[in-house]
């Protein structure tokens, strides 16, 4: 199909938790670098943008578990962006086995900052293909809700972003949030969807808490800088 991107990966045994799942930041570090290889393909990747002082920045993602993934299985992995609306900039993703089947259904949201001055600028169509070319699919009709910040009690869990949570464009990678959140929670139950809204940048030594809370089908955790502004919020739906 025009305007899909696809390749192969092989699922390692530190992409999965202590119970054989496929831990949420494995699942995002797939969806980044396949949106990575993407970019470079379609001329918007890390060195193209570095030219034009621009960087790209996640502001948000969600997946929904349609099949668990087994430890060292091969699957393809699909990926495709939606034509830039007036600020951001909308990219699919598909994970399936060797059948055929899919596993794993995810999308993404993203903006290009300027890598200085550190502003949102408005979306363009930057992409080298034309209207015609892009691929429309889309694997959630409904629109994603953002997620709110809930009123925190108590300490919450304490960590601190170091060295290697810092990805090229010198603050947090997104895949690191996910991690930081299965630490808070250590979760003994199976997670059938995920979402993380990215409020803020967060950069090496900035303190965090983590606060949850939780209902009988989901968990929120909301990430609070030290000054207590809100960097991060994350849904987990459990099975």
């Amino acid at each position: 199909m025009s305007g899909i991107f696809e390749t192969a990966f092989n699922l390692r045994t530190s992409d999965f938790d202590c119970r054989k799942k496929l831990l949420p930041g494995a699942v995002l570090d797939i969806f980044q670098e396949v949106a990575g290889l993407h970019s470079e393909a379609l001329g918007v990747g890390l060195k193209d943008m570095q030219k034009n002082e621009l960087m790209w920045v996640l502001v948000k993602v969600r997946y929904k578990v349609l099949k668990e993934p087994k430890l060292h299985q091969k699957v393809l992995v699909k990926t495709w962006p939606l034509p830039p609306d007036r600020i951001s900039y909308r990219r699919e993703y598909e994970i399936l086995d060797e059948e055929g089947n899919t596993l794993i259904l995810g999308s993404s949201e993203w903006v290009t900052v300027h890598s200085t001055r550190r502003r949102i600028m408005p979306a363009k169509p930057i992409y080298n293909i034309s209207q015609e070319q892009f691929c429309l699919a889309l694997c959630f009709e409904e629109k994603g809700t953002k997620l709110k910040p809930f009123e925190t009690q108590g300490d919450g869990f304490e960590i601190c972003p170091r060295y290697c949570d810092i990805d090229l464009n010198g603050h947090v990678n997104n895949t690191k949030y996910a991690n930081f959140v299965m630490d808070a929670l250590s979760p003994e139950r199976t997670i059938k969807a995920f979402q993380i809204d990215y409020h803020k940048e967060v950069f090496a030594g900035c303190d965090l808490k983590i606060h949850t809370t939780s209902c009988e089908d989901y968990t929120i955790a909301l990430g609070k800088n030290s000054l207590g502004e809100n960097m991060f919020t994350c849904k987990l739906e459990w099975e």
